[in-house]
């Protein structure tokens, strides 16, 4: 499972009014009941791919794997020579070694002559050779004369190779001497551009000196940009001295400043003293609780899921504990799908149960369609089953078509057959429209057919408009749809 977690993906749940039927959710060896209709799908997939802490370094500059820059001059050579070399590691290697050629070959240059090759730098096309070649030019260049490496980056026209460059060289800057670097970086004239390099320099300080990292932090003026800055502090003084950064957020001024910071510590928190961090959050407002929903539930899922379960469903905010349950369920059931099933089955028959069964079924479908579509399987029939099944249907089509279509094929003629046949189509169509077309054919329900065939059409028209054309000429839809089959105030097809 994708361990590396972000800073902007909360999982909420949706909630729907539903009415019980009286059905079996069936979870060997347990048979508990689970109540239908079920809600909108509960992923956790922008959760596990995000990243978390907010990664504001921009990394080490040499290639992972390989040694610490140079201390030393290199052996005597010409910036022409120099340039040379770095024109071959960029012309002759691949992969990962035209990263290290070329980061090495520019290493050497820049000790010679970091201006010219820094306007090499510059001449690249964009792309991952010109951000190797950046970062070896301006970190070697700020290991020997951090001032003057900085100076050059700040005075870049462009805005990204400004912004890359100048972070670059305070890293490193900050790194040597932090005092002089952020003295620096507050005597820039331009305000925007005097934040940016604020924010860098804090942020290196945070894994040296948290507690002078967050009074910068807190200086600088509000946004989303600062908010970050303080949960990466936060997040890094927690790793070392979780009690100071607790009393950091207990001494918070405002609203946003106590709710960044949270967000920032409450992973760590969890992760050492769970109890503690769970009671903390139970105190808060709403609010302040979904702002560290994510930071706290996530690890926490991840290191000890069936913990992370129990306090999830201890939360005394109704809607959180509602948006909580179903995320932890996914995440559990994203190592240990069977595990998962077996707890959600145990829930009280509400919406909370209905979104963290179908959160579990998302995460065991893109791993084990089968056994996930056995386990829907056993969802009482209607809504709850249908939209469960879609969801198998889609995963599954991803992951071995043929397989997605030999189930699709076997299920009942009805409702259910007729939502995964749905999803499955969107699934084939972009791969295989031809077939995905027939199959959209066998749903029964004619607005739903409609819509598969309409959605078929949209994705074939971008991979082969002329053999699309040919089948809507003839395909079983209105005379509408045939000729303004997407938008009805944008005809797609032209004569």
């Amino acid at each position: 499972m994708k361990r590396s977690i972000g800073l902007v993906a909360i999982i909420l749940a949706s909630f729907l009014a539903g009415t019980w039927f009286g059905r079996t959710l069936r979870v060997a060896p347990a048979t508990p009941q689970l109540s239908a209709p079920l809600e909108e799908a509960v992923t956790v997939r922008a959760v596990q791919e995000a990243e978390w802490p907010p990664v504001l370094d921009p990394s080490s500059a040499r290639p992972a794997g390989r040694e610490p820059l140079p201390t030393g001059r290199p052996t005597a050579r010409s910036s022409a020579e120099l340039a040379a070399a770095a024109a071959r590691a960029l012309d002759t290697s691949t992969g990962k070694d035209k990263r290290g050629a070329l980061f090495d070959s520019v290493v050497a240059w820049t000790q010679v002559d970091p201006r010219a090759a820094a306007a090499w730098a510059l001449s690249l096309p964009f792309g991952d050779n010109r951000n190797a070649a950046f970062k070896a030019v301006f970190s070697t260049w700020a290991a020997e004369s951090p001032q003057a490496a900085a100076e050059f980056a700040k005075s870049l026209p462009g805005n990204r190779d400004r912004s890359l460059a100048l972070n670059i060289a305070l890293a490193r800057w900050a790194e040597l001497d932090s005092d002089s670097a952020l003295r620096w970086a507050r005597e820039i004239p331009e305000t925007h551009i005097q934040n940016e390099a604020v924010q860098r320099v804090a942020w290196e300080l945070a894994q040296t000196d948290p507690r002078k990292a967050a009074e910068v932090a807190v200086s600088l003026p509000g946004g989303e940009a600062r908010a970050d800055l303080l949960a990466g502090i936060a997040s890094a003084w927690a790793k070392t001295d979780l009690k100071g950064a607790i009393q950091w957020l207990e001494s918070s001024e405002n609203t946003a400043q106590r709710q960044a910071v949270l967000r920032g510590l409450a992973g760590q928190w969890a992760l050492q003293e769970p109890a503690a961090a769970l009671s903390y959050l139970n105190g808060l407002n709403a609010p302040d609780q979904t702002a560290a929903l994510k930071s706290l539930f996530v690890p926490w899922a991840q290191k000890d899921p069936a913990s992370a379960f129990a306090g999830a469903t201890a939360l005394t905010q109704d809607k959180v504990r509602a948006a909580a349950i179903p995320m932890v369920a996914g995440l559990w059931a994203a190592d240990a799908p069977q595990e998962a099933a077996t707890r959600v089955a145990s829930l009280p028959p509400d919406a909370t149960q209905r979104n963290s069964a179908l959160a579990v079924v998302s995460e065991w479908s893109e791993r084990d369609p089968s056994g996930a579509a056995q386990w829907a399987g056993g969802f009482p029939a209607g809504p709850m089953q249908e939209k469960a099944f879609a969801v198998v249907a889609r995963n599954w089509v991803n992951l071995d078509s043929a397989g997605a279509a030999a189930w699709v094929a076997g299920l009942a003629e009805g409702q259910v057959r007729d939502m995964a046949l749905y999803s499955f189509t969107q699934g084939l169509a972009d791969a295989d429209p031809a077939s995905a077309a027939r199959w959209a054919q066998e749903i029964r329900q004619p607005e739903l057919r409609r819509g598969a065939l309409e959605q078929v059409a949209e994705e074939w028209l971008k991979s082969d408009p002329v053999a699309a054309k040919a089948w809507l000429d003839q395909a079983p839809l209105p005379p509408e749809s045939k000729g303004r089959p997407f938008n009805p105030k944008k005809p797609l097809l032209k004569d």
